[in-house]
């Protein structure tokens, strides 16, 4: 038994040794990393956090994070100006770091407009990444940059750069004096064409938008005009004249079939009333769509409270609770009056 616990023992020793060190990053960088690839942005806010202290932290922590900084300023499209900070990172951490450190130096060059150890930078970084199991980061590699033909249009660019230095300077000097020359009177008539043009464009889109408001008043006056037809011919309906007349007449019974031609009238003359209701307030109950109606057609709320066989407080009330149902929030009963007349 003995035995057994020893051997137990060194063998757990040695899975400690044989295993590679974990180095444990801050909380706040270990948030950047995981958000670093969708969302830039808030990685560099995370990052922000940490210049106060990272000076503090591990070697290898501050070099992780210098590659991470540079990561997200890439990835925001931010131009590097300096390598320095990648120049410390580039020489330090395990084969995929490394790799991904020497892809993003790479980058920085690029920036800074120094196309050779661009070159040289991302060669190293394709170079290093042979031998990555990281697949993630190869497969992220391959997809922001095609390496082999960055590289191959890196050097095409140099060798035209080197051809158009070597090109007839004396030639190229007496082909833009002749142009010089016919560019002034090009621009003289462009200015005098462009002038002339934008004085017409202006004057036709002052002209366009004063067609469109005279044609907007137009349709509003239409709509005004409809609406009041429609308005005056409910007003002399007998249905309109019978719900006025029952508020202070004892012998007129106002019955169900009375109440649905009424809401015929009002939904013919106010564009479907009654279904814009129900789409505001799809449980409405029959009593507040009748103080709905009467609102509507401009009954008194004493008079509503009679036609109802109801106080006229618990008129208001139920006018109160209507407008909570409908907009959510408390109100007084004449602020539902006016959202019925207007609706």
């Amino acid at each position: 038994m003995k035995n057994l616990l020893l051997i137990m023992f060194f063998l757990r020793i040695s899975m400690l040794i044989s295993c590679p060190s974990y180095v444990l990053y801050p909380e706040v960088m270990q948030q950047a990393e995981r958000c670093i690839s969708q969302f830039p942005g808030s990685a560099l806010s995370y990052f922000a956090l940490l210049d106060s202290s990272i000076q503090n932290e591990s070697q290898e922590t501050r070099m992780y994070y210098g590659m991470l900084l540079t990561k997200a300023r890439d990835k925001m499209y931010i131009k590097h100006t300096s390598d320095s900070l990648m120049k410390e990172v580039e020489s330090y951490g395990d084969v995929d770091k490394l790799m991904e450190a020497c892809y993003y130096l790479g980058s920085v060059y690029w920036d800074m407009n120094d196309t050779p150890r661009a070159v040289t930078a991302f060669q190293q970084a394709a170079k290093i990444g042979k031998n990555s199991r990281r697949y993630d980061i190869l497969e992220r590699m391959n997809e922001s940059l095609e390496l082999e033909d960055l590289i191959e249009k890196i050097t095409r660019t140099e060798a035209i750069g080197k051809i158009n230095v070597s090109y007839n300077y004396q030639l190229m000097e007496e082909q833009n004096v002749k142009l010089v020359k016919d560019n002034k009177a090009k621009s003289r008539l462009l200015i005098v064409g462009t002038i002339f043009t934008t004085m017409i464009i202006y004057s036709y889109f002052r002209y366009a938008k004063k067609q469109k408001r005279i044609v907007r008043e137009q349709e509003t006056q239409i709509a005004q005009n409809k609406k009041n037809l429609l308005e005056l011919i409910l007003k002399e309906s007998d249905i309109y004249q019978l719900f006025h007349q029952a508020s202070y007449r004892h012998d007129i019974t106002i019955t169900v079939e009375n109440w649905a031609e009424l809401q015929e009238m009002i939904d013919k003359t106010y564009n479907g009333f009654t279904k814009r209701i129900y789409a505001l307030y799809p449980k409405i109950s029959e009593h507040e769509l009748y103080i709905c109606y009467m609102i509507k057609i401009h009954i008194p709320v004493k008079d509503i409270a009679k036609l109802l066989n109801r106080s006229t407080s618990a008129i208001s009330n139920s006018r109160v609770r209507l407008y909570k149902k409908i907009y959510r929030e408390e109100g007084k009963p004449k602020m539902l009056d006016k959202f019925i007349i207007d609706l």
